[in-house]
């Protein structure tokens, strides 16, 4: 793998100009300001200038760290993802269009808070397999593009990131998962937080069915269309597990 010359980050551009260590700190190490919409009196925001800087940095070798949620939020589910760094590729392979052999990789990370509103949280890492595109294997990416492929890489960097994070449409669904997880491996079992978050995301999706449908009788089915389970038994299991936690007195994390 080749060696990046530096890690340029990210930052929302009115983290800088203020008189606090944090702003200091990332104007020292060179971060490029994002202007935000939201930030804006007239709801524009015009990053020509920081894109252009970002597409430079990479044709030179460097690295690039963009959060593609675009805020920090405390809610159970992943927000939608912007475009930005699908059309960033965009923009590099485009300008490289004369070199067949030029690419740019796309490594997706997700980060898990195990308690988030606590200090010092335990915290879940995981780097998942870069995305390799190039000039000669990927012309969708090449001026004009249609945004439709935009949108494309942008859901695989989604579901991508998802597969690694606790993804959730409700609190009440992280809570039931994680109250089963300690049943499944109780105190004492040694297991990785990597493990455990894997674990807490299975059931997360075998217990997902029960926000969607209202009717007992949706039943779910595999490729095969065997019937596994009714909506309305996964219900009952489900409230079971609350029960259950509020006997047990477990923590409501």
């Amino acid at each position: 793998m080749q060696k990046r010359n530096m890690l340029r980050l990210t930052a929302k551009a009115t983290q800088f100009g203020q008189r606090t260590f944090t702003s200091w700190l990332i104007e020292s190490a060179g971060t490029v300001p994002i202007n935000r919409r939201k930030d804006s009196a007239d709801g524009n925001a015009d990053n020509t200038e920081a894109m252009l800087k970002l597409v430079e940095a990479l044709e030179m070798g460097d690295a690039v760290c963009l959060f593609p949620e675009g805020m920090s939020r405390y809610h159970p589910t992943i927000a939608p993802l912007k475009t930005g760094v699908a059309r960033l590729v965009s923009d590099v392979l485009t300008r490289n269009c004369n070199r067949p052999d030029f690419e740019i990789s796309v490594s997706t990370c997700s980060v898990t808070y195990m308690h988030r509103q606590h200090f010092r949280s335990d915290v879940l890492v995981t780097f998942h397999e870069p995305l390799v595109y190039r000039v000669k294997d990927n012309p969708e990416f090449i001026a004009p593009v249609n945004y439709n492929d935009i949108r494309l890489l942008t859901a695989k960097m989604q579901e991508i990131i998802s597969s690694g994070t606790i993804d959730s449409p409700t609190w009440d669904l992280v809570r039931t998962a994680k109250t089963t997880a300690r049943i499944y491996a109780p105190f004492g079992t040694l297991m990785s937080l990597g493990d455990h978050v894997r674990v807490i995301r299975n059931f997360i999706d075998a217990l997902r069915p029960t926000e969607k449908h209202g009717s007992i009788d949706v039943t779910l089915s595999d490729e095969d269309g065997n019937v596994h389970e009714n909506i309305d038994e996964l219900k009952r299991l489900r409230n079971d597990l609350k029960v259950m936690k509020q006997v047990l007195c477990l923590p409501s994390d």
